[in-house]
């Protein structure tokens, strides 16, 4: 048979493409489920990248305890707080009650601070409460039909406001409640998810977020003089002293590195059947120099936060409900 040469053409890019179809056949079925680290960038790099839990329960939301040797987490729908080494051992369940998940905060090595809300319906009471990590002792701090959750201020103290009765208390190490301190600005989000910023001395509120609908995470930096917040997967920074806001490119979920230098993320991407994919980046507080952590697929990894000594993150899995850590390393 007399192969020509535009036959000889058709050939030849079918076996590439062929070839090319193994290739991405194969990709797929040795990375599907697995967490693989990806530097696309010179910032950082991560390494060791394990799961510190199983498959037994479904957790979000990790946070470092100050001196990072806990991890704590919420379980399924924030239905409670957890709380592991950081090398995976001593996995406990602290708290049961409704909500006590969303957004619970350390206040010491030993004490976490959280919010919950029960009965259901009009006769339910918001209370906020203290946990002891080692004994498990568990404290009533306030009670009204509105108080929010837990929040960082500037200064680094935990504050909660009680909406019914217009009064701000400030959540001490020890786990008692006192009135709210002066110079110290506070960040909340409203019924309509927007972020304001008052001072509880009585100063009047400001929107930071006017512009931007549904915040979903905001966090002031070590040194209290800046705050990020990330809204339809955009990630912004608000410089408190002067006022500015910059936007820093796609994202959601920022969290501070150490020393304020830095913010670890989440970009998520949507695939062609609709389902979300997504993987952790890293970039400079002025949003360049955006470097890829991990390269995932079929897996939704959220929420990284970076441990207070800086050589590790964790994170979670949308997908399998686990919880992550990895090392975490400056290129330069």
């Amino acid at each position: 048979m007399i192969i020509t040469n535009s036959r000889l053409k058709l050939l030849i890019t079918a076996v590439l493409l062929s070839l090319g179809l193994l290739l991405i056949m194969f990709s797929i079925v040795s990375t599907a489920g697995e967490i693989l680290e990806k530097q696309t960038g010179s910032l950082f790099e991560i390494s060791n990248i394990s799961a510190i839990t199983d498959d037994t329960n479904r957790f979000s939301d990790p946070n470092w305890s100050p001196n990072g040797k806990k991890i704590s987490f919420a379980a399924s729908a924030n239905s409670g707080v957890w709380v592991i080494d950081s090398d995976g051992k001593n996995l406990r369940n602290l708290t049961k009650e409704a909500w006590s998940g969303w957004r619970h905060i350390w206040i010491s090595n030993s004490v976490i601070v959280f919010h919950c809300r029960y009965p259901y319906g009009k006769s339910a009471q918001s209370y906020l409460k203290s946990v002891n990590v080692n004994s498990g002792k568990i404290e009533s701090l306030l009670k009204s039909k509105s108080l929010t959750p837990p929040i960082l201020t500037s200064k680094g103290n935990v504050f909660t406001k009680n909406r019914e009765l217009k009064r701000n208390y400030f959540i001490d190490e020890d786990g008692k409640a006192n009135k709210a301190k002066k110079e110290e600005f506070v960040f909340y989000l409203d019924n309509n998810l927007r972020l304001l910023m008052f001072n509880p001395d009585g100063a009047e509120s400001k929107y930071i977020s006017q512009d931007e609908k549904m915040v979903d995470y905001f966090e002031v930096s070590p040194e209290g003089t800046s705050i990020i917040y990330s809204s339809m997967e955009t990630i912004f920074i608000y410089n408190i002293a002067n006022g500015t806001k910059t936007k820093l490119g796609i994202g959601s979920r920022p969290s501070w590195s150490p020393d304020g230098k830095y913010i670890v993320y989440t970009v998520i991407y949507e695939k062609s059947n609709g389902e979300d994919n997504s993987d952790i980046f890293v970039m400079k507080v002025d949003g360049s120099e955006k470097t890829q952590l991990t390269s995932t697929i079929d897996e939704v990894e959220y929420s990284p936060r970076w441990s207070p000594v800086g050589n590790k993150i964790t994170f979670y899995s949308g997908v399998t409900g686990k919880i992550y850590t990895a090392d975490i390393k400056k290129h330069r």
